[in-house]
C-alpha cells in the first residue's frame, strides 16, 4: 500500500514538474521588455482599416512538443515565427515540406541558456532569444535536433548566419489597454507575432478543441509574476468566436486544435504580457518611396514648391504658427526626422526617444508628428526653419548626425550632403514630385534619401 501511495505521489509530482517547465520557462521582466525599441505609433486609421481576418498558418511547420524542457523561447522565435517568415520569403508550400525546412529552437536556446543550466530547464527571456537570432542566427532543425547540450560548433555558427534577422521591436508597452489592434496590424502585414504570456491556468493547460474557454475556477492571481510561456500569433478573425487570435504552441499536436488555439480578443489583453515583431534581413526592396504633408492648425495644407532639390514654403509664417507633420513611407524603411534653424540648433522629432524604433516596415506607414492631438509651434527664432526627413535602408545614429551638422561648414543642404556622404542616393535617382512632397527612388547606389523642407520664418 505504501509503495502504491509513493508511486502515485511521485507521478503527481513528476507531472507537476513537467508542466512547470512547460509554462514557467519564458522569463517575464518588465525592465528587460522596456529596453527593446517600441514600434512607432501609427495613425489611428492604420490600425482600423484592416481586413476582417488574416492568417499565416499555411506557412507554419507542424507543431512539436518541447516536453519537460524550458526551451519555449527557442521554439516560438526560431521554429515558429522565423520559419513562417522564411516560408513566405522562399514560397515554401505544405506543412510537411515546411517542417522539413524548419529552424532549430535548440540552437537558439543553447546560445542563451545560463552557464549552469545543464539540463535546459531554467528558461530564458524572449529578449535573449531575439538578440541571439539577430546576432548569431540559427540553423535548420535537422542540423541541430538534440533537445539539450548539443555542441555549437564553429561550422554551425557559420551556417547560422544565413538565418539571422535584421532587427526586432516590441509592439506595445505592457500597460497598454489595446494590445489587440497592434497585433492585428502585424498579422495583416504578414508578420508573425512572438508573445510572452502569463501562464497557465488549468483551462489553458488542459484545453480541448479549437478555442480557449476560460473557466470561473481559473485563478489568475496565483500565476507567477516572472515565469510565463512563449507562443506565436499566426492569425486573427474578427468574426470567429466574437473576434479571436490563433496562436501556435510548442506542446505537440495533442494539445488544442492540433497544436493551435483560438484566444478571444477579450481575453488577450490580460493573457499577453509582451509582444515582438521581427524584421527580415531582406525586407528592403531596391526602392524607397514616401510622402510628406505639413498641415496648419486651421486645417489647410502648407503650400510648398520644389527648388534646387528641396521644398520651400511659398509664404513666410510668424512665430506661434501651429502645424503638424504627416509622414508616410510606401516601402520598408528606417525613418528619421529633425529640425534646425539658422542658429544651427538641431531638434530630433522622430524617433523622439531611444526607446522608439525608427523602422517602419509595413506596406504603408503613416505618422502624425508630434501626434494626432498636438502641433509643432514655431518658436521666436526668425529666419529660415528647416525640417528634414531621412528615409534609409539601414539603421542610422541620429544623435551623431545632428552633432556633425553643427560643426560642418556650408548651408544646410551642403552640410547634410557632407555628413551623410556616400550613403546618399544619387540626385538623378531621386524622383521628386514638383507640386507636393512625394518621391520614389530606385536605390541602386546609396541607402539614404533626404527630404528637406525650408519654411521662411518672420
Amino acid at each position: 500500500m505504501r509503495k502504491r501511495l509513493f508511486l502515485l505521489l511521485y507521478t503527481i509530482l513528476s507531472t507537476t514538474a513537467t508542466w512547470a517547465q512547460r509554462f514557467d520557462s519564458c522569463l517575464l521582466d518588465t525592465a528587460v521588455y522596456n529596453q527593446v525599441p517600441l514600434a512607432a505609433p501609427l495613425m489611428r486609421g492604420d490600425y482600423q482599416n484592416l481586413p476582417t481576418s488574416h492568417s499565416l498558418k499555411k506557412f507554419a511547420a507542424t507543431p512539436k512538443d518541447q516536453g519537460d524542457l524550458g526551451t519555449c523561447v527557442g521554439w516560438t522565435t526560431a521554429y515558429m515565427a522565423r520559419t513562417i517568415m522564411l516560408a513566405q520569403k522562399e514560397h515554401w508550400q505544405g506543412a510537411s515540406y515546411i517542417t522539413e525546412k524548419a529552424l532549430s529552437p535548440f540552437f537558439v536556446y543553447e546560445n542563451i541558456k545560463a552557464y549552469d543550466d545543464r539540463t535546459c530547464l531554467q528558461g530564458a527571456t524572449l529578449y535573449a532569444a531575439l538578440e541571439s537570432l539577430k546576432n548569431t542566427g540559427t540553423v535548420q532543425y535537422a542540423q541541430f535536433a538534440k533537445s539539450c547540450n548539443q555542441a555549437v560548433t564553429s561550422t554551425l555558427r557559420e551556417k547560422a548566419q544565413a538565418y539571422r534577422i535584421q532587427d526586432y521591436k516590441r509592439l506595445f508597452p505592457t500597460s497598454t489597454k489595446d494590445k489587440v489592434s497592434y497585433v492585428k496590424k502585424s498579422i495583416a502585414e504578414d508578420k508573425p507575432v512572438v508573445i510572452g504570456v502569463k501562464c497557465c491556468v488549468n483551462s489553458f493547460l488542459n484545453v480541448e478543441g479549437a478555442v480557449w474557454n476560460i473557466s470561473p475556477e481559473d485563478d489568475f492571481s496565483a500565476l507567477s509574476a516572472t515565469g510565463g510561456h512563449a507562443v506565436t500569433v499566426v492569425g486573427y478573425d474578427d468574426e470567429k468566436y466574437g473576434g479571436a487570435f490563433e496562436i501556435m504552441n510548442s506542446w505537440g499536436t495533442a494539445w488544442g486544435n492540433e497544436g493551435f488555439l483560438w484566444v478571444r480578443y477579450k481575453d488577450f489583453n490580460d493573457f499577453c504580457f509582451e509582444a515582438y515583431e521581427m524584421v527580415e534581413k531582406d525586407d528592403f526592396s531596391n526602392k524607397l518611396a514616401g510622402e510628406v504633408q505639413l498641415k496648419l492648425s486651421a486645417g489647410h495644407t502648407m503650400p510648398l514648391q520644389l527648388k534646387s532639390g528641396m521644398y520651400e514654403a511659398t509664404q513666410a509664417y510668424r512665430s506661434g504658427t501651429l502645424f503638424r507633420l504627416y509622414v508616410a513611407n510606401f516601402q520598408p524603411a528606417y525613418v528619421y526626422i529633425f529640425s534646425t534653424d539658422l542658429t544651427r540648433k538641431n531638434f530630433a522629432i522622430f524617433p523622439y526617444s531611444d526607446h522608439i524604433s525608427p523602422y517602419l516596415g509595413y506596406r504603408r506607414n503613416r505618422l502624425a508628428l508630434p501626434s494626432e492631438q498636438h502641433y509643432i509651434e514655431m518658436d521666436e527664432t526668425k529666419g529660415l526653419d528647416y525640417y528634414c526627413i531621412l528615409y534609409a535602408k539601414e539603421k542610422l545614429h541620429l544623435p551623431s548626425i545632428l552633432e556633425a551638422l553643427t560643426f560642418t561648414e556650408g548651408n544646410f543642404k551642403e552640410r547634410l550632403q557632407k555628413v551623410i556622404g556616400m550613403k546618399l542616393v544619387k540626385t538623378q535617382e531621386q524622383q521628386l514630385v514638383t507640386d507636393t512632397i512625394r518621391f520614389t527612388a530606385p536605390t541602386t547606389e546609396g541607402t539614404v534619401i533626404p527630404i528637406i523642407i525650408a519654411i521662411p520664418h518672420q
